[in-house]
């Protein structure tokens, strides 16, 4: 069952063929049988519906959603969020995707291939998200070049996206969380840089975690870092 918790409602049906009035972030997280990222989605949709400059994004926080939907959805986002698994196929074939859940099934978005079972950033057209600012994709080996799936960061650059953000090693679980909710704090709290708010945030699991990072040091920033998420606005 889906669980779907928008701070303004807004139906799958009215975003498509339409731009909302407020730029949309979509915020994923998962209740995995393994592991649970929430309530990420939903502190990161409350810090976004409510600059602190006093604009605001049409946020939503979406539990235990299809890679399909994600994957439609992708192309009216001014912001993609993602809290949860990334691919590892072997200890030498991973990277290039991440992992969507709904409850009872898994989808996947890679970064490219021909294998029909899943959906692919390479497919998207040279228009379809351009209009992207920023996606944030915290799962392991994100940042990581699969030999077959390609590099998902560099996907979402070449495919438009202004800025993205993801991990070149595995990261524990609970450092990934803790790393979520700081990001979107230090850029809509504070009012800082999407680079500034991303090492700020890594620095803070490391005094929150102090025995180590597990991975969160291992973050991989492209794209136009020096911007910020206000005025909330799309990409270019």
């Amino acid at each position: 069952m889906r669980e779907f918790l928008p701070f303004v409602v807004l139906s799958l049906i009215a975003l498509v063929g339409t731009v909302s009035a407020n730029p949309i972030a979509d915020n994923y997280d998962f209740n995995y049988p393994d592991l649970s990222t929430t309530p990420t989605a939903s502190t990161a949709a409350s810090y976004q519906s409510s600059l602190y400059d006093g604009t605001s994004y049409t946020a939503y926080a979406l539990t235990n959603w299809d890679a399909g939907t994600a994957w439609t959805r992708m192309k009216y986002d001014a912001i993609f969020f993602f809290n949860g698994h990334g691919l590892k196929d072997s200890s030498t074939e991973k990277g290039g995707g991440i992992c969507f859940y709904d409850g009872s099934s898994y989808s996947w978005i890679i970064a490219k291939g021909s294998d029909s079972t899943y959906y692919y950033i390479a497919d998207y057209s040279s228009t379809d998200i351009d209009d992207v600012l920023l996606a944030v994709y915290v799962a392991c080996y994100t940042a990581y070049t699969h030999p077959t799936y390609g590099n998902l960061l560099d996907e979402s650059i070449y495919k438009g996206v202004d800025s993205v953000i993801g991990f070149y090693d595995a990261i524990l679980n609970s450092k990934g969380n803790e790393w979520s909710n700081k990001f979107w704090y230090y850029t809509a709290e504070k009012g800082q840089t999407i680079y500034d708010a991303a090492i700020n945030a890594k620095n803070d699991v490391y005094w929150t975690f102090p025995w180590g990072y597990w991975g969160i040091d291992s973050i991989v920033l492209k794209g136009s870092t020096s911007d910020t998420l206000h005025p909330a606005r799309y990409g270019s």
